[in-house]
C-alpha cells in the first residue's frame, strides 16, 4: 500500500498537469474564438463587396493600421491557402471555403469544449481526494 505522502505527492502532481493542461486548452478555444471571428467577418464582407466597387475604403493593414484604398476589382478575392500562398477566388468559391473553415472551426471548437469540462471535472476530482487524504 503506497504511502500517504506519496499519494498526496502524486495527487498534486496530477493537479497541476490537469490545470496546466486546461490553460492550454482554455487559450486555444480563444484563437479558436478570435479566428472564428475573422472568418464570419470576412463572410460578412464578401457578403456585400459589390457595394464597394470604385468606392474608396480603409484596408485593414493589421495591428490597428489602415490605408486608403480604392477597390477596382469586386468578382474576386485572394486566399491564403497556407504557408503564406495566396491563390485567387471568385466570390462565390472564397465564401464556400470560408464556410468550409468555419464549419470546421465549430467542430474543433466543441472537441475544445468538451475536452476542458472532462479536464475541469478531473480537476474537482482530484482536488476532492487530495482534501480526503489530508483530513485524515
Amino acid at each position: 500500500m503506497p504511502r500517504k505522502e506519496d499519494e498526496v505527492y502524486s495527487l498534486r502532481y496530477l493537479q497541476q498537469l490537469y490545470q496546466n493542461q486546461y490553460s492550454a486548452v482554455s487559450g486555444e478555444m480563444n484563437r479558436s474564438l478570435e479566428y472564428l471571428g475573422q472568418l464570419n467577418e470576412a463572410q460578412k464582407t464578401m457578403e456585400n463587396v459589390n457595394s464597394v466597387k470604385g468606392k474608396d475604403t480603409l484596408l485593414d493593414l493589421g495591428a490597428g493600421v489602415y490605408m486608403s484604398a480604392n477597390v477596382k476589382k469586386s468578382d474576386s478575392v485572394l486566399v491564403n491557402i497556407g504557408g503564406s500562398y495566396l491563390t485567387e477566388k471568385s466570390i462565390d468559391e472564397a465564401k464556400l471555403m470560408v464556410a468550409t473553415r468555419i464549419e470546421k472551426m465549430n467542430t474543433l471548437f466543441n472537441k475544445l469544449v468538451k475536452n476542458r469540462n472532462e479536464l475541469r471535472d478531473a480537476i474537482v476530482e482530484v482536488t476532492r481526494r487530495l482534501e480526503e487524504l489530508t483530513r485524515k
